[in-house]
């Protein structure tokens, strides 16, 4: 049993219990509340409800999925909502570019533009295309690592999709 089963354990039991006891206390009365919502949306708010919704959701993910896997999905998230837009017309053009200078100076004048790319995957496979690697091998490699990319991303999917569905 690894630290997130424990940890969630322990999580779920402590919201469900705080949940309980904190049950019937008025909003407006409790000392967490401190006077910062007294007015007409008092009867949204249910403490217990709050408590054991968000701290069960997050004791269920806790249990469901190794720690890394949750740092992966808040930085797949943290990436999809502050990532740059992808300009597909300048990724063109730097390719033609990058071909034409290829037919006309040769291949080792690519080292330079990899050594400047500021995509990752792009210069990886300009820099084995430097190195001299077979056209048949840099394709395989870089579609195994777009596999990976897509299992990454499948599972940071799955634990939000898993979130959404222990919450309501």
């Amino acid at each position: 049993m690894d630290k997130n089963t424990v940890f969630g354990l322990v999580l779920g039991l402590v919201c469900v219990v705080g949940g309980i006891l904190v049950g019937g206390v008025p909003w407006d009365q409790l000392e967490i509340n401190a006077g910062l919502f007294q007015s007409k949306y008092d009867m949204f708010m249910d403490i217990p409800s709050i408590i054991i919704v968000f701290g069960c959701t997050t004791a269920g993910i806790l249990l469901g999925y190794p720690l890394t896997h949750l740092i992966d999905a808040t930085k797949s998230l943290r990436k999809v909502l502050f990532a740059e837009q992808l300009r597909f017309d300048v990724v063109v053009s730097d390719l033609m570019v990058l071909s034409s200078r290829a037919r006309r100076e040769g291949l080792l004048s690519l080292e330079e533009a990899a050594d400047e790319s500021t995509d990752e995957f792009l210069s990886r496979g300009l820099q084995m295309m430097v190195d001299g690697h077979e056209p048949t091998t840099i394709e395989s490699v870089m579609y195994d690592e777009i596999g990976k990319l897509e299992e990454r991303h499948r599972l940071s999917i799955g634990v939000y999709e898993q979130i959404g569905t222990y919450a309501p």
